[in-house]
């Protein structure tokens, strides 16, 4: 019935007083009625409202918001003018002001009106250069900072990889290697373990004023920065632990060593201050993880037989393959294939040669990155210098400031127990704050009230 309805023309006049924005209910006369009461009209024009209700319902969906189809022309594209462009990171966006960052930033450059910067996101900031000669300076500098936290750049791709703006290349400093070891290999077998090595700064023959050596290695910024690395000497010369320092890197978390965040916002240490035991007991575990042979972060691996062979097996389906910071899916692809053999005599040859190779791979680290990664090696300098930096060390302005707040607290308990003196006899619930220098003042004070009280001068007597 309300199909039928629907399909007369309404007419023009105001039946009832309803409004023109809805719909009319169809004439008596066009239905067949000559006489309809007020009662009739109504149901009528219900019907009719009915059925365009039920056609709306019907036509709504979820799905009804089409995507927009942008034309292939250059007034939609803006690929031109990002390309002379570079995207920043913010390591540590929290201790960032970002408008005042985007005014400074030109200037510590030196490039002032010659560069604009947009904001992208809450970490996330683009700078549009006029110039291509100064986008190259800016990016031969390498990791810059602002407000003492990192931000590191790099330049604007079409398509984004994997690893963007999650790798850094900075100059580090390898200290207190071992005299009888102080090799080139050895400085590229430590380095790798921070990073993938990519220039060394070292010429044995050449007379060297420093007392450490300059690496250039790209880290990932989401990795903790270890001050320390220990080795284990060969020829039962036991183990040694050499310091690394990171040129250009000023803050970072003293927990768990990490760019993205200061100790007091550290998960890891405010989850510490919640349960001490079992997050210490997780933190050593992680510690101890982190400085074995299969951590994510290491580059250089020591037991490739073990980890590959395995997964070289035919009954291995297909997907299942070492991290690429082992093996690029590459060169494992033409692995599987070389141990694809149906002949078992000739499969176990392969399988022996594949472990002869692998093996050999295993100690020699540099051989392992061209090979297997597809890394060129590093370039070796004697330019010892070359684009030195400033380390800094902020744990010392920590332990300064902690004296300093230390030292704070003892003025102010002196300044109460002097004022206790004044006022009669010394608080002894003023516990000291130093347990060797207060000590004495509090014996002092105590001195002081009892001469006050006479009560010395009657022992004495």
């Amino acid at each position: 019935m309300s199909y039928c309805l629907a399909k007369f023309k309404l007419e023009q006049d105001r039946p009832l007083g309803f409004s023109q924005q809805f719909h009319q209910p169809p004439s008596t006369k066009a239905l067949g009625i000559e006489k309809v009461g007020a009662g009739t009209r109504i149901i009528l024009f219900l019907l009719v409202m009915d059925g365009l209700l039920n056609e709306a319902l019907q036509s709504m969906s979820l799905d009804d918001d089409k995507p927009i189809d942008l034309p292939d022309d250059e007034d939609y594209s803006a690929v031109q003018v990002n390309a002379k462009s570079l995207i920043s990171r913010l390591l540590n966006p929290e201790c960032k002001n970002m408008a005042r960052m985007l005014k400074t930033m030109p200037r510590i450059w030196k490039v002032y009106d010659r560069v604009r910067g947009i904001a992208l996101s809450k970490e996330s900031i683009q700078f549009i250069f006029e110039s291509e000669t100064d986008m190259e300076t800016v990016m031969k500098d390498g990791i810059w900072s602002f407000d003492d936290w990192s931000m590191i750049m790099e330049r604007w791709v079409e398509n984004s990889p994997l690893k963007f703006l999650k790798m850094a290349p900075i100059w580090i400093r390898i200290r207190k290697i071992p005299l009888n070891f102080c090799t080139l290999k050895t400085i590229d077998a430590v380095a790798d373990r921070v990073g993938q090595v990519k220039e060394i700064l070292f010429d044995p023959e050449k007379t060297r004023f420093q007392e450490f050596v300059r690496v250039l290695v790209v880290i990932d910024v989401e990795q903790p920065l270890r001050d320390t690395k220990t080795i284990n000497l060969s020829r039962a010369a036991g183990s040694a632990v050499v310091d690394i320092e990171y040129e250009k890197i000023r803050k970072k978390c003293f927990h768990c060593f990490r760019l993205t965040h200061e100790k007091q916002k550290c998960p890891l240490f405010l989850s510490q201050k919640k349960r001490p035991e079992r997050v210490e007991n997780q933190r050593i575990e992680t510690r101890i993880n982190s400085d074995t042979p299969g951590h994510k972060t290491q580059q250089h691996h020591t037991d490739l037989v073990d980890k590959i062979m395995p997964m070289l097996a035919p009954s291995i389906p297909p997907g299942f393959e070492p991290r690429p910071n082992m093996v690029v899916p590459e060169v494992f692809e033409e692995m599987r294939l070389y141990m694809n053999c149906l002949d078992p005599a000739e499969k176990a040859i392969r399988e022996h040669r594949m472990r002869v190779a692998l093996d050999d791979l295993s100690k020699n680290p540099v051989a392992q990155r061209s090979i297997l990664r597809f890394e060129p090696p590093p370039r070796i300098s004697a330019e010892l210098d070359k684009g030195i930096g400033k380390v800094f060390d902020y744990r010392n302005v920590e332990m300064a400031q902690a004296e300093e707040r230390m030292g704070k607290r003892q003025s102010e308990s002196l300044v109460s127990q002097s004022e206790a003196v004044e006022k009669g006899k010394p608080n002894p619930s003023l516990e000291p704050v130093n347990a060797v220098g207060l000590e004495v003042e509090n014996i002092t004070l105590w001195v002081k009230w009892a001469q006050s009280k006479g009560s010395i001068q009657q022992v004495r007597s």
